[in-house]
């Protein structure tokens, strides 16, 4: 149910959604180990050298996803179970889409401080699982929170990009291909997903970005059904 934390340490997706009240939030929270709202600063080490993205391939897993968009396009028509939606949308990430790292940010506000929280995550949470990325000076996620959009970081916009991007966070990623996309129902916008292949030797392609936004279209469908 949305109640349930699908990873441990991380606060369910529920607890932040729109209309809720203040003592359902309070529930959805209070069994979360303190220890695992602390801010992660841990960097990642660098992999191997591996192919520059320019010439490398996809691994992508066309069979795989196909049959994730169908099981989950079948579920938003059914009876709607978080968990099991949740599952889905992880397998598509991982086994279809073949995303090393993948992970769903809510805001959060805390002492006049706003970040990006992370939720789910859909792929190795090694240095992502407890982040928290500061929403502020423009960066490029107060940008993507105020005007929902799809984002491919690559040779052509990198610069500018990689130049909107907080410090911590790119620290933190060391990569500088990658995809991001907002996450919003009909009545508000309700974060961010973040994905890339780092550690491996495959770079991100068109169709690799096509995908990703259908599989974040559908997220979006599921927490408009949970907000139900």
């Amino acid at each position: 149910c949305a109640e349930e934390p699908i990873f441990y340490g991380v606060i369910p997706a529920a607890a932040s959604l729109p209309d809720l009240e203040d003592e359902q939030r309070k529930r959805f929270i209070e069994h979360i180990p303190a220890d695992s709202k602390q801010v992660l600063r841990n960097k990642i080490q660098p992999p191997a050298a591996s192919l520059a993205a320019e010439q490398a391939f996809s691994p992508l897993n066309m069979e795989i996803f196909e049959q994730v968009i169908k099981a989950i396009k079948i579920h938003l028509t059914g009876e709607f179970n978080l968990a099991e939606f949740m599952k889905l949308v992880k397998r598509g990430f991982q086994a279809g889409l073949k995303f090393n790292r993948a992970f769903f940010a809510m805001p959060e506000t805390q002492n006049g401080q706003t970040c990006l929280v992370s939720r789910f995550m859909f792929g190795n949470e090694t240095g992502l699982q407890d982040l928290r990325i500061p929403v502020t000076g423009r960066n490029l996620f107060q940008r993507l929170l105020e005007s929902p959009q799809a984002i491919h970081c690559k040779a052509g916009n990198r610069k500018a990009v990689l130049g909107l991007l907080p410090g911590n966070f790119r620290d933190v990623i060391q990569t500088d291909e990658f995809f991001v996309m907002t996450i919003r129902t009909s009545r508000k916008t309700l974060g961010i997903v973040y994905a890339d292949r780092y550690g491996n030797d495959y770079g991100l392609d068109a169709r690799d970005y096509e995908k990703f936004r259908q599989l974040c279209q559908l997220l979006a469908k599921g927490f408009e059904r949970l907000g139900k």
